[in-house]
């Protein structure tokens, strides 16, 4: 029997869909076409999903399943999945995403640059008697991948929380500001604990400041970021260590070490982007009073889905201090700069006058523990019965 591609469509989300049908076997893969170290390390898998249908009249005993992927004529990675147990006519076999292909996250990471890399997905089934399907032709697909470089950050709406993918707080340059941070608490208070909301709210707070103000001693200033930047399809994140050597850096490069300092200090950040601004912020009450603000119950677990959309939650949020938002552009050596009040009122006054310009208030910390939206190729696992996985996904929102 003849291999039969179709037509390659896009999810609702990110992910681009392949399928290919050959010899009774239809193979489906979920990815995305392109990617780049944050995403991956924001909760993005790569690959997020692979469907094997069995359409032949034989029952499979097992499936096997290779995935490759080559980044130019230098790097590759080859893996080998088989899934033993019955498949009988007309059922199918998933790969999630969440649980596996992650051996390419190294080779991703690795990208300095930009590279176009050739992903491949063959599948061999296995028949009930044994036998690996003879001469038969198998599907096999093949796809091309753009990997992008490890600063880059794409901007596109539904990946807004892949920023949290550079916010390091391990970062050695990191761990210097935490130090300066911890001797201005020291000095100011008697105490050099950098111990997040464990003695309570105002020295939560305090140590947001210190942690601005190890930033101000630092000599950073605020580099204007273009408009066209807020348009662009991706931008570059400085590292902490590059925006320490040069001291300076964009909001977004300084809203990145700013959150990185927090989540090391046992702060929850946040960054909020808008029109023509980004800054970070911090949640600044109780867990219960956070989620009483969102109307949960769970605390810091509840944050909005990851990414709060809605500019008058932002707004809310803000304007009622349970998040102190935190503007990098009051950055700067000696009367240049602002203090740590003056910053934040800065940005308050951002959110209190343009709020209807907030776009997103990304959790940082939650990006890591919640996951992108489901996949199409999936069943849905509360079903009481698994769906057939559709031949093409919804049409793009």
């Amino acid at each position: 029997m003849k291999a039969r591609t179709e037509e390659k469509t896009l999810s609702s989300t990110v992910y681009e869909t392949l399928s290919q049908t050959a010899s009774g076997i239809r193979l489906q893969v979920e990815f995305l076409h392109r990617v780049d170290a944050a995403l991956v390390a924001s909760g993005f898998p790569f690959v997020r999903a692979v469907a094997v249908h069995n359409e032949t009249r034989h029952t499979l005993a097992s499936i096997e399943l290779t995935v490759g992927l080559t980044a130019g004529n230098r790097d590759s990675k080859l893996v080998v999945y088989r899934e033993d147990g019955p498949t009988a006519p007309g059922k199918a076999v998933y790969f999630d995403g969440t649980e596996r292909f992650r051996e390419f996250s190294r080779l991703i990471g690795a990208c300095r640059e930009e590279a176009i890399a050739t992903l491949t997905i063959d599948v061999c089934p296995i028949l009930s008697h044994g036998e690996a399907g003879g001469d038969s032709q198998w599907p096999a697909l093949t796809a091309t991948v753009k990997i992008g470089p490890a600063d880059e950050f794409l901007t596109l709406p539904a990946l807004r929380q892949a920023i949290a993918g550079h916010v390091r707080p391990d970062a050695a340059a990191v761990q210097k500001l935490l130090r300066a941070a911890s001797n201005i608490l020291l000095d100011k208070t008697g105490s050099a604990a950098v111990d997040g909301y464990q003695g309570g709210i105002g020295r939560a707070k305090l140590i947001a400041d210190a942690l601005y103000q190890a930033m101000r001693g630092a000599n950073l200033t605020c580099a204007d970021l273009p408009a066209a930047a807020f348009e662009a399809a991706a931008l570059s994140v400085k590292p902490a260590a590059q925006v320490l050597q040069e001291q300076a850096g964009n909001c977004l490069d300084l809203a990145a070490l700013y959150a990185a300092c927090c989540e090391g200090a046992g702060l929850q950040p946040i960054i909020v982007f808008a029109s023509a601004r980004i800054f970070p912020a911090f949640v600044a009450v109780s867990e219960l009073e956070y989620s009483l603000a969102l109307g949960g119950e769970k605390g810091f677990e509840f944050l909005g889905e990851t990414v709060i959309s809605d500019p008058g939650v932002i707004a809310r949020l803000i304007e009622s201090k349970t998040i102190i938002p935190v503007d990098p552009g009051g950055l700067g050596p000696g009367k240049q700069g602002v203090g740590f009040r003056g910053a934040t009122k800065r940005a308050v006054d951002y959110a209190r006058g343009y709020f209807r310009e907030l776009k997103a208030a990304v959790s940082i910390q939650q990006c890591s523990k919640e996951s992108v939206p489901d996949s199409v190729l999936l069943p849905v696992k509360s079903a009481a019965a698994t769906p057939a996985a559709p031949d093409k996904a919804p049409p793009a929102a």
